[in-house]
């Protein structure tokens, strides 16, 4: 089952994870846990990427998927 993907949304703010194309799973782990802004979300990934896979509802598969997101939006700059 593929997860469903958050369409872009225009109205949110481009520095936010609202503003990401995840999984819902993926983004509603990450609002859960407080995660709202890229800048948070990128520092985790670079420096303590355990720490997100302690979230709940957030697995090695939500990791891959944040990861491979901003290395895109990262390129698209």
């Amino acid at each position: 089952i593929a997860h469903e993907k958050i369409p872009f949304n225009n109205k949110a703010n481009p520095n936010e994870v609202s503003s990401l194309s995840l999984s819902v799973r993926t983004h509603n782990a990450l609002m859960a846990a407080g995660i709202e802004s890229i800048a948070e979300l990128t520092y985790l990934i670079k420096n303590n990427p355990i720490r997100l896979l302690r979230l709940k509802n957030f697995g090695r598969k939500c990791l891959r998927e944040v990861t491979t997101t901003l290395k895109i939006t990262g390129d698209k700059k």
